[in-house]
This record gives C-alpha cells, sequence and structure tokens, in this order.
C-alpha cells in the first residue's frame, strides 16, 4: 500500500510540473510607428469610415489619448524625439538623413542593456539614423522609394521566429504606407469607395464640416475626395498587416505579457491651410497623433485620457513602467511620464505643448519654397502661439478657432504679449538643457533615396 501511494504521488507532481506554465520573462514591447497618420482618420479618433478596426480594436480594449502631439512634422526628427524624450532642438537631428549624435542615449540602448532582445524594421533606410542600440536592423528600400508594409512585417516575423521566448524583447516597427498614398491598392481602394456614399458616411462632407475647409469647385472636391480615398485605403492596408503581426504573436506565445504602443510620428495637411503634405507647417494637422497603450496582460483598463500629451513623454513612461533611470543623460527630460493616466490613477498636469518645424537647407528641393529660420510652437489653455524667426508670427485662439485659420497676432493684446514671452522662453530653455555636441550633416549614404522621395534635390 506504501508503494502504491509513493507511486500515485510521483505521479500526481510530474503531472504538476507538466501544467505549470513557463516562467513568465516579464514585459516585452512593441512599438508601431504609422508614417504621417493624423488622428483623426481614425475611427477611434471619431472618423466615420472604417480605416483602422484593428488598431481601434486596441484602442477600445486600452488606453488612447485623445490629444497626443508630436515633436516636429518631419519623420526622423520625430522618431529621434521617441527614442530618446527630447525635443529636436535639444538632441539635434532636425532633418531626414541625419544622423543622431551618440551623446545621446536611446530607449534602445536602454532596453538592450537591461537585457531585452532588441529589433528595428523600417520602411525606409534613413531611419537607420535612429536605430541606435537595436541588435537587428532591416530597413532596405524594396522599390528604391521604400518596402510597402506587408514586407516590413514579414521581416519583423522572421526575427520573432528566432526570439528566446525565455527573455523580454522590444520590437519597433514602422509603416510607410500612408505617407505614399500615390500607392495605395486597388483592393484598399475598392474596400474604401464601397464606404462612401453610404447613409452614414459622407467622407468628404465630414471633411470639409469638421476641417474648414471651403470647397466649391467641383475639381477641387473630386481631387479631394481622391486623394483622401487613396490615403485611407494605406492606413486600412497598414491596419492589416498589424493584424498580421499581432495574431502571429498570438500564435507563438509571444502576446502573454506584451505592451503595444501605437502611435504616428506625425500627421498630414490633406488640404488643410491649402496645403497636403506635413513638413512645411506645424499646424495640428501636421502635429496631432494618435497614440494608444495596450497590454496583452490586461493589466490596463480601457479608458481615454483627454489631457494633452507629447511623444517626448514615452521615455519617462517606459522608465517608470520598467524602473529605469528617467534620464539618461545629465539633461532634464522635457516630457513626463503618463504612468498615472494609463493606471487610471491620477489626471494628468496641464502643462504647455511644444513643437518646432525642421529648418530649411540648402539640400531641400526647390519647389518646397519653405519660409527660412526656425518656426516654433507653444499650446497653451485655449491659445497656440507659432514663432517665426524670419517672418509673421500667428496666434490662434483654439477654443474659437480649432482650424487655426485667424491669425489674431497682428492685433495686440494680453493674451498675444503673454503667449509669445512663454513660447520664446520655452524655447530658450530648451536649447539651454542640451549636451555641448554638434548637429551632424546628412549621411551621403541616404541621398537616392532621399532624392527619390523627394526631400532633397
Amino acid at each position: 500500500m506504501r508503494a502504491v501511494l509513493w507511486g500515485l504521488l510521483v505521479c500526481l507532481f510530474a503531472i504538476a510540473c507538466r501544467s505549470t506554465p513557463p516562467t513568465d520573462p516579464g514585459r516585452s514591447i512593441v512599438l508601431v510607428t504609422l508614417d504621417t497618420v493624423r488622428a483623426d482618420h481614425l475611427a477611434s479618433y471619431g472618423y466615420p469610415t472604417q480605416t483602422s478596426p484593428f488598431i481601434d480594436s486596441l484602442a477600445a480594449q486600452g488606453v488612447r489619448f485623445a490629444n497626443a502631439y508630436t515633436s516636429c512634422s518631419h519623420t526622423a526628427p520625430a522618431h529621434a524625439s521617441m527614442f530618446t524624450g527630447l525635443h529636436p532642438v535639444q538632441h539635434l537631428l532636425r532633418a531626414n538623413g541625419q544622423p543622431m549624435n551618440p551623446a545621446f542615449r536611446t530607449l534602445a540602448e536602454v532596453f538592450r542593456d537591461l537585457g531585452f532582445q532588441t529589433g528595428a524594421f523600417t520602411s525606409v533606410r534613413f531611419l537607420s539614423s535612429v536605430n541606435e542600440g537595436f541588435e537587428v536592423t532591416r530597413h532596405e528600400s524594396c522599390n528604391a522609394l521604400y518596402c510597402p508594409g506587408d514586407h516590413t512585417i514579414n521581416l519583423a516575423l522572421d526575427w520573432l521566429k528566432t526570439v528566446d521566448a525565455s527573455r523580454r524583447f522590444f520590437l519597433w516597427v514602422h509603416l510607410y504606407d500612408p505617407h505614399q498614398k500615390q500607392n495605395a491598392r486597388s483592393s484598399y481602394i475598392d474596400q474604401i469607395k464601397d464606404q462612401q456614399g453610404t447613409p452614414t458616411i459622407d467622407p468628404l462632407g465630414f471633411f470639409v464640416q469638421s476641417h474648414g475647409i471651403p470647397l466649391n469647385a467641383y475639381r477641387d472636391r473630386q481631387r479631394l475626395l481622391g486623394a483622401m480615398t487613396r490615403y485611407d485605403a494605406q492606413i486600412r492596408f497598414a491596419d492589416d498587416q498589424l493584424r498580421r503581426l499581432y495574431a502571429f504573436m498570438d500564435d507563438k506565445g509571444l502576446n502573454r505579457n506584451a505592451l503595444w504602443i501605437v502611435t504616428a510620428d506625425h500627421g498630414e495637411g490633406l488640404g488643410n491651410h491649402g496645403y497636403k503634405g506635413h513638413g512645411k507647417y506645424i499646424y495640428n494637422e501636421q502635429l496631432r497623433v494618435p497614440l494608444i497603450f495596450h497590454s496583452t496582460a490586461g493589466d490596463l483598463n480601457a479608458r481615454v485620457v483627454p489631457e494633452p500629451v507629447q511623444h517626448v513623454d514615452l521615455f519617462p513612461t517606459l522608465s517608470e513602467l520598467e524602473r529605469f533611470p528617467a534620464s539618461p543623460t545629465p539633461l532634464t527630460l522635457p516630457g513626463i511620464s503618463l504612468v498615472s493616466a494609463l493606471k487610471g490613477i491620477a489626471p494628468l498636469p496641464t502643462r504647455p505643448i511644444y513643437a518646432e518645424r525642421r529648418a530649411r537647407s540648402d539640400r531641400d528641393t526647390i519647389s518646397r519654397d519653405w519660409e527660412t529660420g526656425d518656426i516654433y510652437a507653444l499650446q497653451s489653455g485655449a491659445f497656440k502661439y507659432i514663432v517665426h524667426s524670419q517672418g509673421n508670427d500667428e496666434l490662434f485662439n483654439l477654443e474659437a478657432d480649432r482650424f487655426e485659420l485667424t491669425n489674431l497676432a497682428s492685433t495686440p493684446s494680453p493674451d498675444r504679449d503673454r503667449m509669445r514671452a512663454l513660447a520664446v522662453a520655452h524655447y530658450e530653455q530648451l536649447r539651454a538643457n542640451t549636451l555641448k555636441v554638434k548637429e551632424l550633416p546628412l549621411k551621403e549614404e541616404f541621398m537616392d533615396e532621399l532624392k527619390a522621395l523627394g526631400y532633397v534635390q
């Protein structure tokens, strides 16, 4: 009898051991940056066309920041701000093709040193300028312009097949497709067109009403509708690629404890202020971006955070979540941790929101006809002030004029003087809070790609 009982105990112990799940390595992090995606073209941010059902599902289950802003309306500087927690005037990467000075420590370097496996998969080569700290990087251009999102995701999936499941990883995926709306695939254009003209969806009417664009000429209406349709189609394509990535991680058990962060580097004009692009201006159609946190561990309850936040808040937020020093250099980071809002502990403090436009360089394309000098903006409360070092300043009352159409800067007022003084003081404080290093020139190895994409002549 004793032998039988002993045998039974051994069997039960063996079953218990087999049923015990493997030790959780801790939280992995997936950062998704969608190129050129303005927040108001996602359904979770109020858009009537279903451009992003998968991203919207992450938002519905996670934390959506309703008013998130980039530091710069330009790709590489915006990404550098995400990775360093500094604004471009501080980290000094101010144009596509510039390298970042190695004196500035990045999130990837921090995570690598914490033992994370790090991989970066970008759809343009010039973003390799901000991939310091990623042990594996893939960023080749597939067609002399950029890699379509399905190819970029395939590269990420190949890397995920090799990761050690017992260790955490930091994955960055960048999808450039919305930037190249002229390359939208016909099947995705058809998906968007199928939604247009229904009783509940009038995308052009919605756009005109919600963005303050006066359209009278039939040709202008048709051109705008065509551009919007292709833009929306590219967002929908990118959304499908992210669904593939998420499903693969689910299937491989890599989503057991992962924090997904989905954002965009900047927005797009699409006709606002008579401009269809992004780099030239820093109105809010270029600056306001989606920002969604989604935890597969279920430790972030669904909520919407209304207070304004910035890309430079990502570094201190991840610092608090992963318990590493908040400042990787002697600098004081300008952002704040968003953890209290993520966990619903307390509302975020109200504070000024800063952004800048990169200065025109001698190698910019001639057709841009950009204003020379520095242009930067500060948004505080109801007002937004844009300082032009070599042009006319702008002041907007966002409560009364959310499309930034009526410039109040030429009319003397206490609000004008207060906002200008606040903006200039903020800018000078940022300039003083940086390392004594030089801004580096554009890398020659990126020139062919930058020319093909229209960034330089």
